[in-house]
């Protein structure tokens, strides 16, 4: 046979007689044979918490034979059932054998009673083997060595210190009994159960100094062996109480029983589901509030003595002022009890909380930019592959405006905000083992995370906004070319057409009928005169030397000003919109120069930096000009700028001449 089938074989003989031990313990504990002082309920409890490590114990090994926590957890609750076996065989002998018992048959009621600090021992062996089984060093030895060896000395102390038997032989002569040690017994009974408590609470402190260094899976592991290795030491508290009188037993049996339960809970979650609770969380809150309750009966305590040395034993002044004392102390002291937790227990999240803090903090005051928070949750979080995409009508977005879609490497966190998801947070696998500090950064930071995606819908609204404008500029300047053709194709050469035909009839009139001849002249002249006003209307919508450039349309346009007006554009071509955008805006700050600020002359530059074209026009005439709200040169000319994007700024002061200067982007 190979060993998984020996270790298989092993198992299920362990769990069998183990459910058969329990099995009958629990006929025998029916309220015919259980003294009248325990509960039915709290035996079956015991009986299920002393079962529970053997059954975990045998599932570990049936799937795992070679896992040494699953063996450790098997063997010790065997331990544990053999000691309730025998409790089980003593109760059976009284209750069937006829006759008088054996005095060797004493030992069964012993023996448990001895051995009961084995309870504590095996949830001690489990933490410090876990999760491969082997003492990871020296002071780990030492501790799991000393558990056992106090355990051993408070058994022997439990056989040989008492010269009579416990229940169900009350009364009767211990096998056992050395009578030199009777003198001893207590001292070394009060040293043993000082020491084993020292010991456990020393595996705790062992196994919070290898949580503080565990990352990832790990620690998340550890978290739930951290409430296991807890449980033990407050349950010995219990049990010292009781046996001093101050705790009802029936409070410490429900306390053992549910810490063993508890440390078998702990160590299947911990090697399975460590991830689905919020263990971290727990741990905090629970720390919290155990050092808040006890600052609390502190300080009720405190003041309800002082109450009564000052007003007299009995006084009701004394309590109601310690109660109001101990509610102001707990209220006052919440936030500050959290945060020395956190600083002290939960270091790494509560810099990276402050961290976000300190940066929405400098964000508020204007010392930040939204940018940044991407970054900086790398920082905080340890994290160079985080990734922050933002949701938009078009798909997942980069807080800097691209494309993308989440990394499927990646671990992802949605973050929300006021009820809706305001971003994805892609990060490394690692972090999901560390759920809490996710939890809290994210949610630190989620305020600023909205103002970023609102940013970018902002920027995208405001982005279709300027591409609608530029939409409707482009299609009124089609619309305008088609118009300049339709009167130069159209109306214009028509109206040219007539004048020929009205030419030609007058020549071709005979000589009789020369009178009317004057009349033609008229016609002729009207049709003219009507040509002219159509061309003046066509260049009204676009000049045709826009078709040339915006220098020539510039020059002719100065031709006929009865100022000089110098200019001083390139040659280079843009954008036919932009060009006829430029050269009304030119066109407008002339004529407004022309009538209203009597110049002695107007400069007209331009010039085309890059993707951008900048123009100006200076006069020096009597300035003081004011752009209105009623649609005026200047509004308008602004209109016209910022329907292409740009930007124009009006200078002038009185006495000193004024400065257009328009910005249009040509990219």
């Amino acid at each position: 046979m190979n060993r998984p089938l020996y270790a298989g074989m092993a198992a299920w003989a362990a769990v069998g007689l183990s459910v058969a031990v329990s099995a009958g313990d629990l006929w025998l504990a029916m309220p015919l044979h259980l003294p009248a002082t325990v509960d039915p309920w709290l035996h079956a409890l015991g009986v299920l918490a002393r079962l529970a490590p053997v059954v975990a114990g045998a599932l570990i090994v049936l799937r795992r034979a070679h896992n040494r926590v699953g063996w450790t957890l098997l063997v010790c609750g065997t331990l544990v059932i053999a000691l309730e076996f025998c409790r089980m065989a003593a109760v059976a002998l009284v209750e069937f054998l006829p006759g008088p018992v054996p005095p060797a048959a004493y030992a069964l009621a012993a023996v448990p009673q001895a051995f009961f600090g084995l309870v504590y021992a095996w949830p001690v062996a489990i933490v410090l083997l876990f999760p491969d089984g082997r003492l990871s060093g020296s002071v780990d030895r030492w501790c799991f060595r000393g558990v056992l060896g106090a355990c051993l000395v408070l058994g022997v102390a439990g056989l040989a210190g008492s010269p009579l038997t416990p229940a169900p032989y009350e009364g009767r002569a211990n096998v056992f009994h050395v009578g030199w040690f009777a003198p001893y017994r207590e001292g070394v009974f009060a040293a043993g159960w000082l020491v084993l408590w020292v010991l456990l609470v020393a595996n705790v402190v062992l196994v919070i100094r290898r949580l503080r260094r565990a990352t990832g899976e790990r620690r998340l592991q550890l978290l739930w062996l951290t409430v296991a290795a807890v449980l033990p030491p407050v349950s010995l508290v219990g049990c010292v109480l009781a046996l001093t009188g101050s705790l009802n037993m029936r409070y410490v049996d429900i306390a053992v029983s549910a810490a063993q339960l508890l440390v078998v809970a702990a160590v299947i979650v911990a090697v399975t589901k460590h991830g689905l609770y919020g263990i971290e969380r727990l741990i905090n809150r629970t720390l919290v509030y155990v050092s808040l309750t006890l600052l609390v009966a502190a300080v009720y305590l405190a003041v309800t003595v002082g109450g009564g040395l000052l007003a007299g034993a009995g006084s009701s002044w004394g309590t109601a002022l310690a109660t109001t004392a101990a509610a102001v102390v707990f209220f006052q002291a919440r936030t500050a009890t959290q945060k020395i937790i956190d600083r002290r227990f939960a270091s790494r999240r509560y810099a990276a909380v402050n961290a976000m803090r300190e940066y929405t903090a400098r964000l508020h005051r204007g010392d930040a930019e939204l940018g940044d928070i991407v970054p900086l949750l790398a920082q905080v979080l340890g994290d160079a592959s985080l990734r922050a995409y933002f949701p938009s009508e078009a798909g997942w977005r980069t807080i800097d405006d691209r494309p993308a879609e989440p990394d499927p490497g990646l671990a992802h966190a949605p973050v929300r905000f006021a009820g809706a998801q305001v971003a994805l947070i892609g990060h490394a696998v690692a972090l999901s083992y560390e759920p809490e500090l996710v939890r809290s950064v994210l949610g630190e930071a989620a305020g600023t995370l909205a103002m970023a995606r609102l940013q970018l819908q902002v920027k995208h609204q405001l982005d279709e906004v300027k591409a609608s404008r530029e939409r409707i500029v482009q299609a009124g300047y089609q619309e305008r070319r088609r118009l300049e053709r339709d009167l130069h194709d159209g109306a214009q050469q028509r109206l040219v057409a007539l004048g020929i035909s009205l030419r030609r009839l007058q020549h071709a009139l005979p000589p009789g009928a020369r009178v009317i001849a004057p009349a033609l002249d008229t016609a002729v002249r009207q049709v003219g005169e009507a040509i002219g006003d159509l061309r003046a209307i066509a260049a009204g919508i676009r000049p045709a030397r826009l078709d040339d450039g915006l220098r020539a349309a510039l020059d002719d346009l100065t031709q006929n000003s009865p100022i000089p007006v110098e200019v001083n554009v390139p040659d280079g071509r843009i954008a036919p919109e932009l060009e006829a955008a430029a050269y009304f805006i030119v066109c407008e700050a002339v004529t407004n120069a022309v009538k209203h600020a009597a110049p002695s002359r107007v400069i007209v530059r331009g010039a085309l930096d890059g993707a951008t074209l900048k123009m100006s026009v200076v006069d020096d005439g009597r300035g003081g000009a004011v752009a209105d709200d009623k649609g005026g040169g200047l509004s308008g000319m602004a209109d016209r700028a910022r329907a292409h994007g740009g930007t124009l700024v009006v200078r002038s002061r009185p006495g000193s001449g004024t400065t257009v200067e328009v910005v249009l982007p040509c990219g």
